[in-house]
């Protein structure tokens, strides 16, 4: 699976990915130092996960599913101790006091991505392609559907290459940015 396809499926279902995310950061009886530990390693080795991460976990506070506490604890398998945060002491938690978990521990991973981000240099992408096509714009959107959904500053053009390749072929010339590997 691509990493576009599979962010496309983490961002079709937000809730149940962010979820998954807060299950593998702060589940196995992990402290909030091992938590943030393993989201720094995310961050170092796919920046695209950690955006889908936050993206959904945005989504799950703007839209937060009903049950959210018991579904955390389903997710979790059982293994997410909140008492080892601060202000989660206690075993049993309300919906709304894991919702405000979840806005404190988003905040907390957002400010390490965007920490992340500016010590990145971004890098422009130059391409040129060759692809089949009836139209003009259908050759862009097939080589657009390849581009990294985290790309930036987005030109795209199309000229005919049927003198060279046949009919129906087009010379796609692509320039992005990528502010992230």
């Amino acid at each position: 699976m691509s990493i576009n396809s599979e962010s496309q499926a983490h961002r079709a279902q937000p809730v149940d990915f962010a979820l998954k995310v807060l299950a593998e950061l702060f589940g196995h009886y992990m402290t909030p130092d091992q938590s943030y530990g393993l989201w720094e390693e995310q961050l170092r080795t796919a920046m695209w996960y950690a955006d889908d991460a936050l993206f959904c976990l945005r989504e799950l506070l703007a839209n937060p599913p009903e049950n959210l506490a018991e579904r955390l604890r389903q997710a979790a398998k059982g293994t997410l101790v909140l008492g080892n945060h601060p202000g989660m002491e206690g075993q049993d938690h309300t919906d709304d006091q894991v919702l405000h978990w979840i806005a404190r521990v988003t905040d907390q991973l957002e400010e390490r991505f965007q920490q992340n981000l500016l010590r990145q240099t971004p890098k422009t992408i130059d391409e040129t392609d060759i692809q089949f096509a009836d139209t003009a714009q259908e050759a862009i959107d097939n080589l657009l559907a390849q581009v990294p959904f985290w790309a930036t500053d987005i030109t795209s053009e199309a000229d005919s290459a049927s003198d060279e390749w046949g009919e129906g072929a087009w010379s796609v010339h692509l320039r992005y940015t990528l502010p992230y590997p």
